[in-house]
């Protein structure tokens, strides 16, 4: 009898893992776009860099995750930053990003996400996460994303 009653439970068990990376697979491939996020929360970068990859096709996935550093350009001891709180400006800049992005490199993964209001030193502040066929591109590529949404978002630091 209680060999019965655990063959059951183990075939379920299996059948449950099996349908849900099967799910995750699916939720993967759907994701065939420019990721953009804009948040006054923090930022946790495996969410993010979670999102691209995962494709037969796709052999290196390059992520770059920059926080706030302690101290300004000059030297000077940082106490916070405040970057611009336009959140719709800010997504559609990262959104052209994005786009530029896959265009320029022909690629179907790319997330970018990017903290705006108060950020404290240590904070996250961007995520950029790029999956290509080679890691060449997918380097330049990130590198790329970084420095374009670098020139274009305010960051005002707080001494």
């Amino acid at each position: 009898m209680s060999l019965l009653k655990r063959r059951p439970q183990k075939w379920l068990r299996g059948i449950r893992i099996r349908v849900l990376s099967r799910i995750l697979c699916l939720n993967r491939r759907r994701v065939r776009k420019s990721v953009v996020e804009v948040t006054l929360d923090p930022i946790t970068p495996d969410l993010i860099i979670d999102r691209v990859g995962g494709e037969s096709s796709n052999g290196a996935t390059v992520s770059f995750i920059g926080s706030l550093r302690g101290y300004s350009a000059d030297g000077r001891r940082l106490r916070f930053a405040e970057c611009e709180e336009n959140q719709q400006a800010a997504e559609k800049l990262l959104r052209e990003v994005g786009e530029e992005v896959r265009a320029r490199w022909s690629l179907e993964d790319v997330a970018i996400c990017h903290r705006v209001g108060r950020i404290e030193v240590g904070d996250v502040i961007m995520v950029v996460a790029i999956a290509a066929p080679h890691r060449q591109e997918a380097f330049e590529a990130c590198q790329y994303a970084v420095d374009r949404a670098k020139e274009n978002i305010l960051i005002r630091e707080v001494l």
